[in-house]
């Protein structure tokens, strides 16, 4: 607080002896060179100019205003009454060493100061173009041509007043008049950029633009009473005075506090208005001042000011036309680059942007409003066969074809790669009848480049609404036409929200998925959780192992089943991430157990991918390593699709899994499309029958004959076999009789998670420990804990 307090003082005090000082100069002064009241004046004026000067140059120095973007405009405008304290003292060295008064010598003296701040104008303006470059994104206003051409114009008309006025001026020397005239001008020019400035980049509302256009009004006033003047004994006097009264009111303009301003977007109209206004000056100049000579040729005989009105409209014309010239030139390349920027450069047909600029047009007008999404089935094909200047040319036949059966009001624009946009106004019935016609486009297309081609188009339909945004029509458009791809290609889909929300739903469980696989995060397996379901032996009924199985607690939605997330893991890339995982968690239990002195086979699902991942025995050998499982209890499963994905690979990846001592086990037997003699050649350890072929045993004797040779089978190859899907005595007992080895189901137990599991183990270890003969059947007198029937929910 306190020092806030002092920093404003800091600021006022210097300010405040500045106006006080400035006063003082208009109190003081004679009309004659060389008083010592001139002197004082002269003294006093020096003294604020310069003090103003070094106030300006030290607020350049401050941190303030946005870390110090306007520090050039304070410089600029401290550089400016520097030039004219300069001024000021060369006039008054002149006064105090008393030149001597005559007529070219008191022009010379007259000259000096006004020639100073004739420097000074463009630092003012200077200032002026850096303070819309700190502050707001208009045009840039640093235009000297066009400036300068408008100084022309303005010492025209003045020039012409002047003429008319008499020409008294015409005795005196024409660079004294034409100076004091181009002053004038200028200072003219740099009130009106300042009010141009401020409004055009909205700096009306910061009182500190107020006070710079207020000191260029004083300046402006003293300019018009100097040329007023400029025959008197001491024409500068005003000028002087001007100017002291604006360096005190550029000072106070560093106490003022900025306003924040939110920038505007550029724009030329205001250069092209101020560049017609000034032409028409000009114009209007030369049409006058040729009506006065016509009307009383040789009347008007006052020396140079005869030609002065026309010499300086004709620059003027010549400057602002010159700037016309560049405008029209800059305005035509503007055109072109949004032109440019709005085409496709391959096809020649309108961009993505193009279109979405149409579609907020479309949006905004109302109406219905269809867009259609195209896709080039098999391009992908076409640039791997014949290149990709064949995939461009086919792009660009398909966009002259597409173009020819699009209707009038229609848009036809290449999003990218192979896939193209029809806005069309008018309802869904409109817009099938051009896809319909679109698609008979694209299969014509035999032949590109001399390459015979065929080809079709998916095409996504959706109609617009008054509430839905043009990104949000082209997301459905583009999600019916992924719908039309998914049913083969060549096709037409509509928008179906209740697909499209399935579709967002699982977009959105996909980055759920990688969330919680992420391994970086402190705990990434919290949403993972392993269910085991018992192995059971067939006559003895005692545990031999387990099957891990993973599930997904999610976050929202609870515990999840397999099915529910794996083919999304499997067809997203995220089954190393999760293989890993579970492997990890299962053989670490399974290792625990072997250390209890209990050890049970753990068995643990491998996928169609992850079979030849090259991940997959690093992985194997770390787990291995950092658990010191015996290799024997660990049992990988695989599904015979998984084996005949890639027969070589995974006939190679089965033999590296059975060298480290890991059994294999097929799994799902006789739904897949594997043939003996592969299975010959595998290095399995064991044969899973499916559950399809289980339950159907009791009931269906050629269920019941090929499970019987499925077992045979299996002990013939020394393969263990195991039954799925178990859920009742009937079908145990006849798996006994055919001499299964295993059994899993819910007749023994369901998938449980670990502190689950190890209760039921105890109590299935105590009950057969009672009975005393492991090998007794379940079917007898005694029986074992059964779990109720429940609807398979996933493995």
């Amino acid at each position: 607080m306190h020092g806030s307090r002092w920093s404003q003082l800091s600021r006022l005090a210097p300010v405040s002896v500045i106006t006080l000082a400035s006063s003082a100069c208009f109190v003081l002064g004679a009309n004659r060179p060389g008083s010592a009241a001139l002197l004082a004046q002269q003294a006093v004026a020096i003294v604020v100019l310069a003090a103003s000067g070094a106030v300006l140059w030290t607020r350049a120095g401050s941190r303030g205003d946005d870390e110090g973007s306007e520090r050039g405009v304070w410089r600029a405008l401290a550089a400016a009454v520097f030039v004219a304290a300069v001024g000021a003292t060369a006039q008054a060295a002149l006064d105090w060493a008393r030149f001597p008064i005559g007529a070219d010598q008191f022009a010379v003296r007259s000259a000096v100061f006004g020639a100073s701040t004739l420097v000074a104008c463009p630092l003012l303006y200077q200032a002026l173009i850096r303070w819309n470059r700190a502050r707001g994104l208009v045009g840039d206003p640093d235009d000297w041509l066009n400036g300068l051409s408008a100084v022309f114009a303005l010492a025209a008309i003045v020039n012409l007043v002047l003429w008319h006025g008499g020409g008294a001026l015409a005795d005196l020397p024409w660079w004294v008049v034409q100076g004091s005239v181009f002053r004038l001008g200028v200072t003219f020019v740099l009130l009106g950029t300042t009010v141009t400035v401020s409004f055009i980049a909205g700096l009306h509302r910061d009182a500190r633009i107020w006070g710079i256009g207020a000191a260029l009004a004083v300046i402006l006033g003293s300019e018009v009473a100097a040329l007023r003047d400029v025959g008197a004994v001491s024409p500068d006097r005003p000028l002087l005075l001007g100017w002291v009264a604006a360096a005190a009111l550029l000072a106070w303009c560093t106490v003022l506090s900025p306003t924040r301003v939110r920038p505007r977007p550029a724009t030329a109209r205001a250069t092209a208005v101020g560049a017609v206004v000034v032409l028409l000056a000009s114009v209007a100049v030369l049409i006058i001042h040729g009506e006065g000579l016509a009307r009383s040729p040789g009347a008007h005989g006052h020396g140079y000011l005869v030609h002065a009105p026309n010499v300086l409209a004709a620059l003027a014309v010549l400057g602002i036309t010159v700037r016309l010239v560049h405008l029209i030139r800059d305005m035509a390349l503007l055109a072109q680059t949004r032109q440019e920027a709005r085409t496709d450069a391959l096809t020649g047909v309108a961009n993505r942007r193009a279109l979405m600029a149409r579609l907020t047009e479309s949006g905004d007008r109302g109406g219905p409003l269809s867009l259609l999404v195209i896709d080039l089935d098999r391009f992908k094909d076409v640039n791997d066969r014949y290149g990709h200047p064949t995939g461009d040319a086919l792009l660009r036949s398909a966009a002259t074809r597409f173009a020819a059966v699009v209707p009038a009001g229609g848009l036809l624009a290449r999003l990218g790669s192979d896939e193209f946009a029809v806005l069309l106004p008018g309802d869904a019935a409109t817009a099938e009848g051009v896809a319909a016609a679109l698609s008979d486009e694209a299969r014509a297309i035999a032949d590109i480049a001399g390459h015979p081609v065929r080809t079709s188009v998916s095409i996504g339909l959706a109609a617009g609404a008054p509430d839905l945004d043009g990104e949000e029509l082209l997301r459905r458009a583009d999600a019916a036409m992924f719908l039309a791809k998914s049913g083969g290609g060549g096709g037409v889909s509509r928008y179906d929200s209740e697909i499209d929300r399935a579709d967002r739903d699982r977009g959105t469980r996909v980055e759920e998925l990688r969330a919680a696989l992420d391994l970086g995060r402190p705990d990434p397996g919290e949403q993972f959780v392993i269910y085991y379901q018992p192995q059971v032996d067939v006559r003895s009924l005692a545990v031999t192992g387990v099957e891990a199985l993973v599930r997904w607690q999610h976050p929202g939605l609870g515990l999840l089943a397999p099915g529910e997330f794996i083919d999304l893991v499997e067809k997203y890339g995220l089954m190393p991430e999760l293989t890993a995982r579970v492997l990890g968690e299962a053989a670490a239990q399974a290792a625990r157990w072997q250390a209890d002195g209990v050890p049970l086979r753990m068995s643990v699902n491998i996928s169609t991918s992850f079979l030849t991942h090259p991940e997959l025995l690093p992985l194997l050998d770390t787990v291995l390593a950092s658990t010191a499982l015996d290799p024997a209890l660990l049992v990988l499963e695989v599904t015979e699709t998984t084996l005949m994905a890639d027969a070589v690979r995974g006939l190679e990846a089965a033999h590296a899994i059975a060298a480290r001592g890991v059994g294999l086990s097929i799994d799902d037997y006789g739904t897949g499309y594997s043939s003996l003699a592969y299975l010959n050649d595998l290095p399995a350890t064991e044969l899973k029958l499916d559950q399809s072929f289980v339950s159907r045993l009791v009931v269906d004797d050629r269920t019941a004959a090929i499970v019987a040779a499925t077992i045979e089978l299996a002990h013939r190859l020394g393969l263990r076999s195991i039954a799925e899907g178990v859920e009742d005595d009937a079908t145990l007992a006849v798996l006994e009789t055919l001499g299964c080895d295993e059994c899993q189901g819910y007749l023994h137990s369901r998938p449980r998670p670990i502190a689950s599991l190890e209760p039921w183990l105890r109590a299935r270890r105590a009950l057969l420990a009672r009975r005393g003969v492991l090998g007794a059947s379940a079917t007898g007198e005694f029986q074992l804990p059964r779990e109720p029937p429940a609807p398979r929910t996933g493995r």
